[in-house]
């Protein structure tokens, strides 16, 4: 037994070694990939091969992954790619659905009543803060102006096919309640506001001291004239009239004696003498009434004449042309005028006209009348045919107008007060009652809700892919987490992808060893 163990032995034990020292000695190298840990030293010098290569060039390995990663695997094409798969989207349908399924069946009060009144203090601030905030930003942005101008387009357009009757109560309806608005007008704070706003555009106009002509445009002065000729006239036939009338005659003769009797006394004693003499001064006196018929008669002649019209209307004008090159505060002051005062007497009369019953129901019937005149035209037709005014610049002085008034502080101030009291009522009522039911959202709509939130997260995620991954920076994301381990911890994050093809690598040691070592007793058994 013991002599076939030495004949086989020569035979069997080089394949053997080798293939145990190919692979011991590739375990040993794969070893050293990991290991040592730490650099050692002796006497000062660093013993070659520590620490091992990863540990040694960690760094470089951990920028290799990272750019590995940044540019073969997560790329954005991938990403988007993986984005526009089935899965991911039903994914993340499914993530919504689930939190809204969460948030419309819960139920916003607490259990604790307590607890819920101080937690409602505390919100409440927060609300009115964020609430304020927004709505005062809002209207202070520049795209208000725009949303102003586009909403009033939609609704001209919308409505100006419309009669003004549809717009109407009836009649009955309409002039009742003119007068219950007219009797309650005087009284209200609006009428204060109006006061005031009409006085401080009227300081205002003074404090301009603007011309009169600016108030009635280019065409004014024409305007004046056509009216001053087609009223000349009646002024003329008016005037000639009351001057005929029998006391108006009267008062002629009398003013003639007394003319007459002054330039009597401006004459000197010879003159006087010679007057009296011939009588002339009482003949002149008797006669008086004639005179007066015959000045009348050569009036009315006269005044008839073309020549003499022209005259009168170009006086006329030429005294207008003086006064519209007036300033309006200065041609108050020169006659006189207080506007302010004639301002608050024309309120006051208004008023007082307002607070009469006989009065107020004539006003209201008249203005019921006026309203349904226009009620069988369209809004368009009373906007631009009536009133003169084109859609584009109605929709841009009235955005203009109101633009200004959402502007004002103490508009803002009202509209987000009321919008945080609106808000506050809401959340008191809905406190015990769950959002689905408060919103009136069922199965059909949630689904919907769910869809339109999943796309546009999507969406934001896809418009937003290149700015997101470049924001994350990767490589320099995987070079951190990398550089962060500890060397085992690399050396485990290596082996869970290499382990088996290490183990393979020291059989194909063994494997070559064993192939040498064979190698080795075949030459030396046929060659030497």
């Amino acid at each position: 037994m013991t002599e076939n163990i030495v004949v086989v032995l020569p035979f069997v034990l080089p394949p053997i070694l080798g293939a145990l020292i190919g692979y011991v000695t590739n375990a040993i190298a794969i070893r050293m990939l990991f290991r040592p840990l730490r650099a050692y030293h002796v006497f000062g010098i660093r013993i070659p091969f520590t620490p091992g290569i990863i540990p040694r060039q960690r760094h470089e390995l951990a920028k290799s992954i990272g750019s590995m990663v940044s540019e073969r695997l997560l790329t954005e094409d991938i990403v988007r790619a993986q984005i526009a798969s089935v899965e991911v989207r039903e994914g993340v349908t499914r993530g919504v659905a689930s939190y809204t399924q969460r948030a419309l069946h819960g139920v916003p009060a607490s259990e604790n009543p307590d607890e819920e009144d101080r937690t409602a203090r505390k919100l409440r601030p927060t609300v009115e803060h964020t609430v304020t905030t927004l709505i005062r930003g809002f209207l202070s942005s520049d795209e208000l102006a725009s949303l102003v101008a586009d909403s009033l387009s939609h609704a001209y357009d919308a409505l100006s096919e419309l009669q003004v009757g549809t717009l109407l109560p009836n009649s009955e309806q309409l002039e009742a309640l003119l007068e219950e608005g007219l009797r309650k007008l005087p009284e209200a704070e609006l009428w204060e506001r109006i006061i005031e706003t009409a006085s401080g555009a009227l300081a205002q106009e003074l404090q301009a001291d603007r011309p009169l002509s600016e108030y009635l445009g280019e065409d004014g002065p024409d305007r004046i004239r056509e009216l001053l000729v087609h009223s000349y006239d009646p002024v003329r036939t008016a005037v000639l009239t009351r001057l005929s009338r029998p006391d108006a005659k009267r008062e002629l003769i009398i003013r003639g004696k007394v003319l007459l009797r002054d330039i009597l006394d401006k004459l000197n004693s010879w003159q006087r003498l010679l007057v009296s003499a011939g009588q002339y001064d009482r003949v002149l006196s008797e006669r008086m009434p004639e005179i007066i018929d015959d000045l009348l008669l050569t009036l009315e002649q006269s005044s008839a004449e073309q020549e003499n019209r022209e005259l009168v209307v170009g006086a006329a004008m030429s005294n207008i042309e003086v006064l519209l090159g007036r300033g309006v505060a200065d041609l108050c002051y020169d006659l006189r005028l207080n506007p302010m005062e004639w301002l608050v007497y024309l309120f006051h009369t208004m008023a007082r006209s307002l607070r009469n019953d006989e009065q107020r129901r004539s006003l209201s019937k008249v203005l019921s009348l006026e309203v349904d005149r226009v009620r069988v035209i369209t809004i368009r037709e009373l906007v631009e045919d009536i009133f003169g005014v084109a859609r584009d610049d109605l929709v841009l002085k009235l955005g203009e107008r109101l633009t200004e008034l959402l502007r004002k502080d103490e508009l803002r101030n009202r509209i987000a007060s009321g919008t945080v009291a609106l808000i506050e009522r809401f959340l008191d009522r809905a406190r015990s009652r769950p959002l689905y039911e408060l919103l009136a959202i069922g199965p059909t709509e949630k689904q919907l809700i769910d869809e339109a939130i999943a796309r546009r997260a999507l969406a934001l995620i896809e418009a937003r892919l290149p700015e997101i991954i470049s924001v994350m920076d990767i490589e320099s994301l995987v070079v951190r987490k990398v550089d962060g381990l500890d060397t085992e911890s690399v050396e485990r994050l290596l082996l869970m992808v290499i382990a088996q093809h290490l183990r393979w690598i020291n059989v194909f040691g063994a494997l070559l060893g064993a192939f040498i070592g064979g190698s080795q007793v075949i030459m030396l058994r046929f060659f030497f």
